[in-house]
């Protein structure tokens, strides 16, 4: 659903970052913006994708639990306890939630990097200063701390 309002945006910001292109004064934000519209898409991607693992197996966890909490269900295939109920749809609400804020911060590390990599920074500089590097240096991820 989200991506029937993100492609219209991102089809506007490009529209506008060429209107931006044809004036000389503006051409090189014109530039940068459309660069760091279109990083979003796979930032967006990335962060979905390294998400997913740990959400499918809290949604598979919940539905383990729910049979737990409602061993008929097995049988009946209706879950009639209110326990089971509430879990299965907690651990749904907070799926979402954490999928929602996975791609909202995928979004703002991608604009970052296409905003960066188009003012003329190395790629890989670019990364290394990202929030997403910072955070885990901070948590000690050894592989970046040799790499700055």
């Amino acid at each position: 659903m989200a991506a029937m309002v993100w492609i219209p945006l991102a089809c506007l910001v490009w529209l506008v970052a060429g209107a931006m292109a044809l004036h000389p004064a503006t051409r090189r934000k014109g530039l940068a913006l459309a660069l760091a519209m279109a990083a979003t898409f796979p930032a967006v991607f990335l962060f979905q994708a390294a998400a997913a693992p740990l959400l499918a197996a809290m949604v598979l966890g919940a539905v383990w639990l729910s049979g737990i909490l409602d061993p008929a269900s097995t049988v009946t295939q209706v879950t009639t306890s209110g326990l089971a109920i509430a879990t299965l749809s907690g651990t749904l609400l907070l799926a979402f939630h954490i999928m929602l804020a996975v791609s909202i911060i995928g979004f703002f590390e991608g604009w970052l990097l296409g905003w960066r990599y188009a003012y003329g920074e190395r790629f890989r500089e670019v990364i290394k200063r990202g929030p997403t590097a910072r955070l885990l240096r901070r948590l000690g991820v050894r592989k970046l701390q040799h790499a700055t």
